[in-house]
């Protein structure tokens, strides 16, 4: 390859290679070919990085690779990049901030949601979305006896500890179309109406599918 092609190639090997041999046989560089292809070497490192921490959910990774885009004055070159990356960076806080609500639940609260004999509609649908995104399988858990005996386990197996370790780079986009389809009926008024600790349960569980359904959209156009 040579290095004026190297300036538009999407694949870093072939470019490093240009690069290299270009330097290697010390020509003149009276187009400024060298500069505009370690530019775009640099551009395609920096994405891949960025994808990757997107990808895992690495907040601070993220963050770092977007300052090193801004350091590198690469904001224009790679504006698609940025936003994309300051779009999950907002959907990854807010999950942080659902998920410590979701900790911040008494004990007494979530008793409150096992001790009820029959659960209501929205508490019912609630908590079968919840318990789906944390791996279980929906033909075990249609009983509301079921959803309970889950909500009254304890320690690593409690409810909220799965909550905490739950890990949304597993989760099958069809697992969290179908947990958006499942609580798209309900409003949180009214899921709050019926138990205020299934309230954030719900607020967690749609925005879990929705941190699954935006990675899936950025990877698919990425």
């Amino acid at each position: 390859m040579k290095l004026k092609e190297a300036q538009t190639s999407k694949d870093i090997n072939e470019i490093k290679k240009a690069i290299t041999e270009f330097q290697d046989a010390k020509l003149e560089d009276f187009s400024e070919d060298l500069p505009a292809a370690q530019k775009q070497l640099k551009v395609l490192e920096l994405k891949a990085a960025l994808d990757k921490a997107i990808s895992n959910r690495q907040l601070s990774k993220i963050g770092t690779v977007l300052a090193e885009i801004k350091k590198r004055g690469l904001q224009d070159v790679m504006s698609n990049e940025v936003a994309r990356a300051n779009k999950m960076l907002i959907l990854i806080k807010q999950m942080d901030k659902l998920r410590q609500e979701v900790l911040n639940i008494k004990q007494s609260t979530i008793a409150e949601i096992r001790s009820y004999k029959n659960a209501s509609e929205p508490v019912h649908k609630v908590m079968t979305a919840t318990f789906l995104l944390l791996g279980e399988n929906e033909k075990d858990i249609k009983e509301w006896s079921a959803l309970k005996t889950l909500v009254g386990k304890s320690g690593k197996d409690g409810l909220k500890q799965r909550v905490e370790h739950c890990d949304v780079t597993k989760i099958p986009v069809a697992m969290a179309t179908k947990v958006q389809e499942m609580l798209v009926p309900f409003r949180l008024e009214e899921v709050r109406d019926h138990s205020a600790g299934a309230a954030a349960f719900f607020l967690w569980a749609n925005g879990m599918a929705d941190e699954v359904l935006e990675g899936a959209a950025q990877e698919a156009t990425a």
